[in-house]
């Protein structure tokens, strides 16, 4: 069970997370010794704009699967609810790495800050060097005391870190303002037209290019407000306006300190692009644009604010950082990707577990040294850009797997995924654009961090009891094509780097020939994974397809067991009661109202067993698709008069207000399937009666609204103040076999199949049936039906087919062929009740010898059973048919069968019938097909 933290976070906390986590340090170095030098004033605002509003597109697909998924948080969350765990876990996976090397990157930023604004401060203690970075102990201390601060502040101090991680966020952009005003007016004034692109031999749209395709660097971590939004905070439809202003702050902050170095040029220097090329070379703060330019301007002051600036933005990064981060952790632990107790949350709510594994493992990154740090943060790009992917990926799923009619959802997926992918192509792949945006080491890092993903995933799967990893062969595809790629690219940089020395010509040949190589090799390696993919995919579908066999051998089994324990319970009880008091009536005839009970309660106990049979039979032919739906015109207010008819003496009987009614209902003939619109109603209207006490209310409406074309929206609603059900139960009340206990206990009869029925029947006729229900209180289900009107032509036909008629079966002779004795006996009574005159026969054949050898016209109508011995009753009426004596071959043959379903019908009229009873025998459907046999022969 998910666990809320004990936090609300409004839309300023929130806009906190999202925009601290993004704009750290490299905010304030990137600028002026990558943009500008890449792309000039011109070209990194029009790249920082692109890269601004395709952030926004990714952030509007983020937000959208928060919406479909307000319970949960985090973006690999949502992802792995659409895509599958697996790729839940690989998002996971990109999204630990990024979080924690921003992190790192911010916290070791401190030392840089300290070198470039008060020199060597702490350069004291021991001393060694990584990758040519010196290491000094007192910047490791001071790094590790921020980190640890950090990291108890985090866990203990959850009010002073919400208040300071606001506060140092609105500075830090206000600064950011200041500053850029400052320099604007202060500054010393560029012509306007060195306001252009860099000059080094790329066009124009690629040094644009480039820029934008920074983007997932430039706003990483502007996603981290998903993980807090499980932590009882602000409704998440406002995440749209949170990651829009987060996005435009971030732009503001890139943009303004992108622009500071161009417009306040240090003295000497005439254009922005002369002061690049000197700063490349130099130290200190001139070899920082952005801060030589504030301190050039505004002095010590502007320097000074310009530090502060960058505090904020260091703090808020690792407060933010903190606290997502462990919740990312929490969610990956409730994802049963992490061990439980990693999840566990302090006596203030907070995950202090997850908080203070980051913070140990943390405080050893300080002595790797800057330069391992950096390494690791151009992987952090590459794997936020995965995140992204997966991210416009998944809410171009969602919205297309819900039907959702805002196309506008789909369109900003699919520009989303595609910026993403360019960028990850652009970061990937050295001398594509221009030079290799990732470093030799970087490429050694991505291949450490697939691999280390690798196995960790396998650590999860083979841990995993309850089968949620291991379903989809992509994602690991995925992760080995970045094993193999990385570890190529690693071995192709490594080689160019060991020929830096070379000629000029003989470096390119070098480079043309590790190049090549390189290309060959991932050829191979692409075939080899489409071949892996390929063989994996038809195995685990092959497993899954044995597994899913196994399952419903499994459930069929389980059904059956079921199904004959409920069967033999509820066949037993009605047969008990027939047998019971046939003995009673036997052994006492003499007293005319004990005889009367006993043989009413025969007949209700024969009803009810007749209603299971019917129900199981039903429930059969539903699940294995034998069910067909007939197209019928249905006065539906007929309809309902005839369900007052039906249920209103049940309801008497209980004393109960039984009321139906309608309203708004301007299209009362429509084309339905009559039988089973019947049987939907019919189940809901008998149980609301059957579950409802004495003196209790039932009522059953009908509304009508609009509908597309010639065709409305009917609203059915049964409502009762009954007994009612809890919600467990409501849960599951349309599952064959599911009995109310409450129900049971007050001997309340049932077969568990009726709402069954009336939901599957519903499925097929493309409706829908809900139910609100409250113990004690009552339950009220709602059905929906789409129904198309009836034409003129066809009210008119149904009109006259249902006009009543005077029916007299005098002087008429029927022939009764039957093969049982007793359902003959029972049908002749009936039969000579109603005044006709009646002959026996035991067979097909019998029945075919009679109709021929009789004079034609002797019998005006032949009742004919289906299965029965020698001939069954399609066979007889085939050769009654076949007569030549077109008098005996059109003689009236109506199937009386206990075949009862639709398709007995359609087979009976397809043999030549002209109509069908079904049995037991409704008398009143046996005079209505008589009366029309009778007429169509009349009037012939």
């Amino acid at each position: 069970m998910k666990e809320r933290m004990n936090e609300r976070v409004g839309y300023i906390s929130a806009w906190a997370y999202a925009f601290a986590c993004a704009c750290g340090w490299g905010g304030f170095v990137m600028p002026g010794n990558i943009f500008l030098p890449e792309a000039g004033p011109l070209g990194s605002a029009i790249g920082i704009v692109l890269a601004g509003v395709t952030v926004f597109f990714i952030g509007i697909s983020i937000s959208y699967m928060a919406k479909r998924f307000p319970t949960d948080a985090g973006v690999h969350v949502y992802v792995g609810k659409i895509l599958g765990r697996d790729h839940g876990f690989l998002a996971a996976w990109a999204m630990l790495l990024a979080y924690l090397s921003i992190m790192w990157g911010n916290a070791t930023a401190s030392v840089l800050l300290l070198r470039y604004v008060w020199g060597d401060l702490l350069q004291w203690g021991f001393h060694y060097q990584v990758a040519g970075y010196d290491v000094y102990f007192g910047e490791v201390l001071l790094t590790i005391s921020i980190i640890v601060i950090a990291g108890l502040l985090a866990i203990f101090g959850r009010m002073v870190v919400r208040v300071l991680h606001v506060l140092l966020a609105l500075m830090h952009i206000a600064l950011v303002i200041i500053l850029f005003f400052g320099v604007l007016i202060l500054g010393h004034k560029t012509a306007p037209g060195s306001f252009g692109f860099a000059d080094y031999g790329v066009p124009n749209g690629l040094e644009v290019f480039s820029i934008t395709m920074l983007a997932p660097w430039m706003f990483e971590g502007f996603e981290s407000v998903t993980y807090m939004l499980n932590s009882g905070g602000r409704k998440v439809k406002h995440l749209d306006c949170i990651v829009t202003i987060s996005v435009i702050a971030g732009f503001l902050n890139y943009f303004m300190l992108t622009l500071i170095p161009a417009l306040a040029l240090p003295e000497g220097f005439a254009t922005w692009s002369d002061y690049l090329a000197a700063s490349s070379v130099s130290d200190g703060l001139f070899k920082l644009p952005v801060f030589y330019s504030v301190y050039t301007t505004m002095g010590v002051t502007g320097l000074n604010l310009l530090v502060l600036c960058i505090i904020c933005a260091i703090f808020t990064s690792l407060f933010g950082l903190y606290r997502v981060t462990g919740r990312l952790l929490v969610t990956m632990s409730e994802e049963e990707l992490m061990p439980k107790v990693i999840g566990r949350k302090n006596r203030i709510g907070e995950p202090g577990v997850a908080i203070l594994l980051i913070m140990i493992l943390s405080a050893i990154i300080p002595i790797f040294g800057r330069t391992a740090i950096g390494w690791i943060v151009d992987v952090t790009t590459i794997s936020a850009t995965i995140v992204y992917v997966y991210c416009t990926i998944g809410s171009f799923k969602l919205a297309i797997d819900t039907h959702d009619s805002d196309k506008r959802i789909c369109m900003i997926s699919v520009i989303g995924m595609i910026a993403s992918l360019c960028s990850i192509v652009f970061l990937l792949l050295p001398n594509f654009f221009a030079e290799s945006k990732l470093a030799t080491e970087s490429y050694f890092i991505l291949a450490i961090w697939s691999m280390s993903g690798m196995i960790y995933y396998w650590y999860v799967y083979k841990n995993d009891k309850n089968r949620l990893y291991g379903q989809s062969t992509v994602m690991w595809m995925v992760n080995l094509f970045f094993i193999f790629f990385s570890t190529v690219m690693w071995i192709r940089q490594r080689s160019i780097d060991q020929g830096g020395a070379l000629p000029e010509e003989q470096k390119n040949i070098l480079v043309r020939y590790v190049t090549a190589n390189a290309v060959i090799q991932m050829a191979v390696v692409f075939v080899v994974l489409a071949i892996m993919f390929s063989l994996f995919t038809t195995m685990l579908s092959r497993q899954r397809e044995t597994d899913k066999k196994a399952l419903e051998s499994e459930a069929r089994n389980q059904a059956k067991t079921s199904f004959l324990f409920n069967m033999s319970h509820d066949i037993r009880t009605p047969m008990n009661a027939i047998m019971g008091f046939t003995d009673l009536a036997l052994s006492d005839t003499t007293d005319p109202e004990k005889m009367d009970d006993y043989l009413r309660k025969i007949k209700s106990s024969g009803a009810h067993l007749l209603a299971l049979i019917n129900d199981v039979l039903e429930m059969s032919r539903i699940e294995s698709g034998k069910i067909e739906l007939s197209r019928q015109v249905v006065n539906l207010e007929e309809f309902l008069s005839g369900l007052d008819s039906i249920m209103r003496g049940q309801a008497d009987a209980k004393q109960q207000t039984f009321v139906i009614s309608e309203s708004g209902l301007k299209h009362p003939y429509v084309i339905t399937d009559r039988l089973r619109l019947s049987q939907v109603l019919l189940n809901l209207a008998s149980n609301a009666v059957k579950y409802t006490p004495q003196k209790g209310k039932v009522e059953i409406s009908l509304e009508e609204s609009p509908g597309p074309g010639d065709a409305s929206l009917y609203t059915f609603r049964v409502k009762d103040n009954g007994m009612g059900m809890t919600s467990e139960f409501a849960a599951k009340v349309f599952e064959a076999f599911e009995r109310d206990k409450k129900a049971e206990e007050k001997g309340i009869q049932g077969t568990g199949l009726g709402m069954a029925i009336t939901k599957r029947i519903l499925d097929i006729m493309e409706g829908e049936i809900t139910v609100t229900s409250e113990p004690d209180k009552g339950s009220e289900f709602t059905v929906r039906l789409r129904l198309p009107y009836a034409t003129e032509e066809e009210i008119k036909t149904f009109e006259e087919e249902n006009a009543p008629k005077d029916v007299d079966f005098s002087g008429k002779r029927v022939l009764l062929a039957d093969d049982v004795d007793i359902n003959r006996e029972i049908a002749v009574a009936i039969l000579e009740m109603m005044g006709l005159a009646v002959e026996e026969a035991q067979d097909g054949a019998e029945a075919v010898e009679k109709v021929l050898q009789k004079p034609a016209g002797y019998y005006d109508a032949v009742l004919m059973d289906i299965q029965m011995p020698r001939m069954n009753g399609y066979e007889a009426t085939r050769a009654i048919r076949e007569s030549s004596d077109p008098l005996r071959a059109e003689v009236p043959i109506i199937a009386m069968t206990a075949n009862a379903f639709e398709e007995d019908v359609k087979n009976a009229l397809e043999a030549g019938m002209n109509g069908h009873v079904a049995k037991p025998i409704d008398q009143e459907q046996l005079v209505r097909e008589l009366g029309a046999a009778f007429e169509k022969k009349r009037v012939r």
